[in-house]
């Protein structure tokens, strides 16, 4: 299917560039077309240094953040798609400090890291995420 539309799209480009006395640059549309439809349907994988997360009374929350120093705050409920809230964050001994890019959740920008818990302790609630995968060591 991808190779007929390819295809299909080379012979309508070709058949507009000959209406207006132009020609296809000197390269392969096959390989461009290709190669660029299959780079937009790739997700960027992305290496996860902490992996966190609750059960909230009508879905989850969860937390990752990633090797890059950026993270997602995810609150999802059973059937809707979760709000995100993302930044980038810096670790100073063991407080995390979250800076978003646009709005901040109410469970706030800071939360303390221990070996089984991220807990939020600046916002409108407290916060309290259990530890599923950390790489990160602190600095107590």
């Amino acid at each position: 299917m991808l190779n007929y539309v390819i295809n299909h799209a080379t012979n309508h480009i070709q058949t507009r560039c000959n209406q207006f006395g132009n020609e296809i640059p000197n390269y392969n549309i096959n390989n461009s077309i290709n190669s660029d439809f299959l780079q937009s349907g790739k997700k960027k994988e992305r290496e996860t240094i902490l992996l966190a997360d609750r059960e909230a009374p009508l879905g989850w929350v969860y937390l990752r953040i990633y090797k890059d120093k950026t993270f997602e705050f995810e609150s999802r409920g059973l059937e809707r798609v979760g709000d995100i809230y993302a930044g980038n964050v810096e670790l100073k001994n063991d407080t995390i400090y979250f800076k978003y890019l646009d709005s901040i959740p109410k469970a706030g920008n800071k939360a303390i890291l221990t070996e089984k818990f991220v807990s939020y302790f600046n916002g409108d609630y407290p916060e309290r995420l259990e530890i599923k995968k950390s790489i990160i060591k602190t600095k107590n």
